[in-house]
């Protein structure tokens, strides 16, 4: 076999080439190092400017737990959500109609406040945990910094 880049002759199981280095797999459409075997497939990095920005525009649809695979607790922060609009929205019609809340209403609005309490530092925190890159992908990889991976390739 020989190496695409540079033409050298290597052993048909390498996966650089000991030429000019270059990585003899192929990388499909789904970020993944194709290898040709099921269990070499490999996630690639996620992008820690990505999740930050994620997490700042979009954190109370909290996104940037799914893009990095935190998929349950993204969905617990989606089940809250709508305790925290529906009450918001219970206060605002009740103060545009001129009528006061009832006590059933009044606690409605309650719980939906300290849900978006609640909601508010779980993302404080989780762009504090970003920034500082405390914040890991499901697999425990550390974000790439900057766009570059250890083996300096772009994300």
């Amino acid at each position: 076999m020989y190496c695409k880049e540079c033409g050298y002759q290597i052993a048909d199981d390498s996966k650089f080439c000991a030429s000019c280095g270059k990585s003899l797999q192929a990388e499909n459409s789904l970020g993944y190092m194709q290898t040709g075997n099921a269990q070499d497939y490999q996630p690639q990095p996620k992008s820690q400017v990505i999740a930050f920005i994620l997490c700042f525009f979009l954190g109370g649809l909290d996104f940037h737990r799914f893009y990095v695979g935190k998929i349950g607790t993204g969905i617990l922060m989606l089940l809250i959500g709508p305790f925290v609009i529906f009450g918001m929205t219970a206060s605002e019609m009740a103060d545009i109609s001129g009528r006061g809340l009832s006590e059933r209403g009044s606690t409605i609005v309650t719980i939906s406040t300290v849900f978006a309490i609640i909601l508010g530092i779980w993302i404080l925190i989780d762009l504090v945990r970003i920034l500082t890159g405390s914040f890991t992908e499901v697999s425990s990889q550390k974000y790439v910094d900057s766009g570059k991976s250890e083996n300096n390739r772009l994300n």
